[in-house]
């Protein structure tokens, strides 16, 4: 019933309503949410583990009160004496609906873990790391020269490797003195390098040679996706990667939503700061793990991310964000110690600074884990080839059955939708493409489309002569599908490129090459911005764009590949021949 509490899950974004005391398990069996639970709804297995959230939450258009779960019941409570629930979980076969409620499935609760496809990519980077190992002998204590230590090892790094301006803090100084008596006066010394101010920290000190290597984190912080490089300093070679949803996605799933929740939230900026770090937190552990290295061997991290992702990263408030003149905290990299963001997975003096596929073995896939959905990259495709079938016209309005001579389009209220999948004979699900699909297509990408011709406009250019496609998700669009949607500039498609995880890449290059890092906060500092929110032209752009693939500009290298068909289904245009249909008005 309509009337019923709305229970949203996420990151799966499945939505409906439930009935008072519906158990949260039970709503996400009945939505298809991937919730795992092996006892039975007993709370004794733990996999159902979610964390519900709390307050307003507009791109859901929900408001969350406390009470919109039930209270912890008796085997809840057992279950946190015996085990342990983390802090802000639910055992979800236990919990109860109550009110309109927001709930995140953690990767650990969902049946079939999230694949985060961000691998890193083959590049030769030149070796000159911030982070590196030095081998030194340090002079023996005299009572006539009353100096410390970590001064004479201090004058030993400058002496043989000319290192000056050495600091440390207290949690190497412990470690100092057992460890070069050890080590009878030679030492390994991990020892990081300021790029700005050449001010150089000791990380840790080993007795004699060390041989344990040095590890950094190349780290992409994404608004959906967090994924990460461990790197080794030495020889530059990705021991391992890993990523995950950006835990995040529960409180907005694009940026604006994320500022609008700190708005609207009182400390919901500290919220998504502290998921985001704890998420951060499990990644380092996990990927140690999977590489076999002790994590307190990870000295460095290098993250690249968002405004936005920054500032939630960071502590600091991006309320200033979402309005004019969307003021930064700083614009500059910032240098900070592991424990500023509580980041206890790694060494605690670390330093921050298709819709269809032929590939091989797709159909044994599919027959194993059954098809659910249309993924990113998959939606962008069935709509450039309904454009290009002719099953819709320009404006994106899908025709009736009787214009495109197709049962597949079904009528959906005063629109029609066009069913890509049915697998209710089987008990599977029934895929379409949506108006409302289309219409967010559209949105999107004309967006895209309008920001890419205020460059050009800056620039006094009509034409481009490449496009990149940056990202993991740029890696997997079709360069034709995008064109005839639209998304792009016209271009030769042999002149769409893909540069695959280019900020994870560039974390790398960063993290590898102090040289290479100061070039980047050059070429950043260089950059002009375009504003799109106060350009007077963005807005004629965007109209423009809506069209697919535009209502203006010729894509005279798409016409000269693919011919588009130009049927009218809107209601007024009364072009029966092309499969216009009128509808009645109503009644004033």
């Amino acid at each position: 019933m309509r009337n019923d509490p709305l229970v949203v899950f996420t990151p799966s974004g499945k939505r409906g309503h439930f009935p008072v005391g519906t158990p949260v398990l039970t709503a996400a069996r009945q939505l298809g949410v991937d919730l795992d639970s092996v006892c039975g709804g007993r709370g004794i297995c733990s996999k159902c583990q979610i964390t519900p959230s709390y307050g307003e939450f507009p791109k859901h258009g929900v408001s969350v009160g406390d009470d919109a779960l039930s209270e912890w019941n008796a085997v809840e409570e057992r279950y946190d004496q015996k085990r342990g629930l983390k802090a802000g979980r639910r055992l979800g076969c236990q919990a109860t609906v109550q009110g309109d409620i927001v709930i995140d499935v953690p990767p650990e609760s969902q049946v079939h873990k999230q694949v985060v496809r961000k691998a890193a990519s083959a590049r030769a980077i030149e070796m000159d790391p911030a982070t590196k190992l030095y081998f030194v002998e340090v002079e023996e204590p005299d009572m006539h020269k009353p100096t410390g230590d970590l001064e004479r090892l201090a004058h030993a790094l400058k002496d043989q490797w000319d290192i000056e301006n050495v600091t440390c803090d207290l949690g190497v100084m412990t470690k100092l003195q057992p460890r070069l008596r050890k080590g009878n006066w030679q030492a390994s010394v991990a020892v990081y390098r300021d790029h700005k101010t050449d001010q150089a920290r000791i990380l840790d000190v080993w007795s004699g040679l060390h041989e344990g290597g040095l590890y950094g984190l190349a780290i992409d912080l994404g608004s959906t996706t967090v994924a990460t490089h461990l790197t080794d300093l030495t020889t530059g070679e990705v021991v391992a990667s890993a990523g995950v949803m950006n835990p995040q996605i529960r409180f907005g799933e694009d940026l604006m939503s994320r500022v609008s929740y700190s708005m609207m939230n009182p400390g919901g900026d500290r919220e998504m700061t502290r998921a985001v770090r704890v998420a951060i937190n499990t990644l380092a552990e996990d990927i140690a793990k999977d590489a076999d290295i002790d994590p307190s061997l990870i000295f460095e991290v290098v993250f690249v991310c968002n405004p936005v992702m920054h500032h939630l990263l960071l502590g600091i408030d991006p309320v200033e964000l979402g309005q004019a003149p969307f003021a930064l905290a700083t614009s500059e990299s910032v240098t900070l110690q592991a424990y500023d963001l509580d980041l206890t997975n790694i060494a605690k003096s670390a330093q921050i600074s298709d819709i269809w596929s032929d590939e091989e073995g797709f159909a044994e896939a599919t027959a194993a884990s059954g098809i659910t959905g249309i993924c990113g990259s998959g939606i962008i495709e069935a709509v450039a080839e309904l454009r290009i079938a002719g099953l819709m016209d320009e404006n994106g309005l899908i025709g009736s059955a009787e214009a495109t001579g197709t049962a597949r389009s079904i009528p959906e209220g005063r629109t029609h939708s066009y069913l890509v999948y049915d697998g209710t004979a089987d008990g599977g699900p029934r895929i379409t493409v949506t108006q409302g699909d289309i219409r967010a297509i559209q949105l999107a990408k004309s967006a895209l489309y309008a920001g890419a011709r205020l460059l050009m406009d800056e620039m006094n250019v009509d034409r481009v002569d490449r496009v990149v496609l940056a990202g993991a998700f740029g890696a997997h669009i079709s360069s034709k599908h995008a064109m005839v949607l639209g998304m792009i500039p016209d271009v030769p498609l042999d002149k769409v490129f893909s540069a695959g995880n280019a900020a994870g890449t560039g974390a790398r290059i960063a993290l590898c090459n102090v040289g290479s890092r100061r070039e980047i906060e050059r070429v950043v500092g260089e950059i002009t911005k375009v504003e799109t929110a106060i350009e007077p032209k963005f807005q004629d752009h965007f109209v423009a764009a809506n069209a697919i693939p535009h209502k203006t500009d010729p894509f005279p290298e798409l016409r000269s590949i693919v011919t588009l068909p130009n049927p009218n289904f809107n209601a007024g245009g009364g072009d029966a021949e092309a499969g216009g249909r009128r509808r009645r008005r109503r009644a004033s």
